[in-house]
């Protein structure tokens, strides 16, 4: 909408009016690569700018209203489940926090608008790895006291995509968090309808309560790597991380080493028929918000078949809740 209202603006304007110019407010790095932000005034309204990829987002009108916060635009890059939150508020706002129907939470990031555009006001932006909607969005002041609370739709920019709907679970167990999971793998089509393989995890927290995305990763093919992996969970408490993905045939053992030091022994799956591929399937969790540093494949005589250095993505800085993917150095 506010795009509509800015490209309206842009075409019925005088042409002898002089350009507006943005001024920089920020500028930063998600999980999905850099960003930046950018503002001004234009026929008395605030101005903002996301400069984001497939995620970004520009616009004329974003309220301020007594209270100092309301809700954000929401732009989704839906065929990698991405979206991203992009609002402005007052800067008396300190903290900004989502929180989804399973509980889990995704912190924004809060920054001061320029004077010179808008007194008194700030702007927060948040990349989120799913698709489903967040159930609410909370507002803190610098002492951490919620100035206030809002309820947001059901439905986001994407229709959620499940490519697992209607497949058997690989495997199944308790979590480290204590609900209890499943390892599912299936082909789906995107809502490009392009063919991908897909793995993921799938955790229900109470008998009868919904099953939660946890993470999930499609690629088009899985076999062309020697191995390619995922992570996903909680940074908050209960903590958790569940680190998954495909290994060649050849890799009878797959072994991770944690940010923490730790050495974790993931469980190895055959892979489905549906597939079309001989690579094993993996899993590991382990309690707590962790990255992998190196993973490295065994065959059955304990020669080393493949072994990487993954790159750090500081998956826990904001908080909240992660799904990503493993990144390997070279």
């Amino acid at each position: 909408m506010r795009r509509l209202a800015l490209l309206a603006f842009l075409l019925l304007a005088a042409p002898a009016a002089a350009a507006p110019h943005p001024v920089k407010i920020a500028h930063g790095h998600s999980h999905f690569g850099s960003f930046s932000i950018s503002g001004y005034r234009s026929g008395g309204d605030l101005c903002l700018s996301l400069n984001a990829g497939a995620l970004s987002d520009a616009g004329c009108g974003f309220p301020l209203d007594a209270g100092g916060a309301a809700a954000p635009d929401a732009t989704g890059d839906c065929g990698r489940r991405r979206v991203s939150y992009f609002g402005a508020t007052s800067d008396r706002v300190a903290a900004v926090r989502f929180r989804y129907a399973n509980g889990r939470t995704l912190a924004a990031r809060v920054y001061r608008i320029p004077t010179s555009v808008e007194p008194h006001a700030a702007v927060y932006v948040a990349f989120s790895a799913t698709t489903r909607a967040p159930r609410s969005l909370d507002f803190y002041d610098a002492s951490g006291q919620r100035i206030e609370h809002i309820r947001m739709g059901s439905s986001g920019p994407c229709h959620a995509l499940d490519p697992f709907r209607g497949t058997p679970a690989i495997a199944t167990g308790q979590a480290p968090d204590g609900g209890q999971y499943q390892f599912r793998a299936a082909r789906s089509r995107d809502d490009l309808g392009r063919l991908q393989s897909c793995v993921g995890i799938r955790e229900r927290h109470t008998a009868n309560g919904p099953l939660d995305d946890v993470g999930t990763a499609c690629s088009p093919r899985i076999g062309t790597d020697d191995v390619h992996m995922a992570l996903a969970g909680s940074c908050a408490s209960p903590a958790q991380t569940f680190y998954f993905g495909g290994a060649v045939p050849a890799a009878r053992r797959v072994t991770l080493g944690l940010d923490n030091g730790q050495t974790v022994q993931a469980a190895l799956y055959r892979s489905p028929a549906a597939l079309h591929t001989a690579d094993s399937l993996f899993l590991a969790a382990v309690s707590g918000g962790h990255e992998v540093r190196s993973v490295t494949g065994y065959d059955a005589a304990g020669a080393q078949v493949f072994s990487h250095t993954a790159l750090k993505q500081d998956v826990c800085k904001l908080g909240g809740t992660f799904d990503a993917e493993v990144l390997f150095a070279g």
